[in-house]
């Protein structure tokens, strides 16, 4: 899936805890497509970790990066709430990239392949049936959760 469509994800999820987590579920639900800023497309690497969906797009990067958040935001106000939402944000963007005709290996170090073949990634067809609902999902959210009016 794009980015819009991940970080949509993520601000859902982040928006159905509170105002704050939008902009945590935003950044996290994001996140695991770093690797492609990191180590490009991963065309020359032989080794599948560095290559794109590959350590970041797994369970255990989500499980270590929560642990990590989790203690570094341990002291703040919500930061056992906004651990949460970067593991159930990491979690969307793994779901949602097994949309695509990409193949999948969350469960890594397993070779488990996941590729559910729905969607391909950049068409009309992830911006009218994923990314818009997201959006709309998101819109209620912030009317009825945060009574803002838009």
């Amino acid at each position: 899936m794009t980015r819009i469509t991940h970080m949509l994800g993520g601000v859902i999820i982040g928006g159905l805890f509170c105002k704050y987590g939008i902009i945590i579920g935003a950044i996290a639900g994001g996140l695991p497509d770093i690797d492609i800023k990191l180590f490009g497309e991963g065309k020359d690497w032989n080794w599948h970790l560095f290559k794109h969906r590959g350590i970041t797009h797994t369970l255990l990067f989500a499980l270590c990066l929560t642990v990590v958040s989790y203690f570094i935001l341990l002291h703040f106000h919500y930061g056992e709430i906004f651990a949460l939402i970067i593991f159930l944000a990491l979690l969307s963007h793994i779901i949602l990239d097994t949309l695509n005709f990409q193949e999948e290996k969350p469960f890594y170090p397993l070779k488990t392949e996941i590729c559910f073949k729905i969607i391909k990634v950049g068409t009309i067809q992830e911006y009218l049936f994923i990314a818009l609902p997201l959006f709309l999902i998101l819109i209620e959210i912030i009317i009825t959760k945060y009574k803002y009016y838009i």
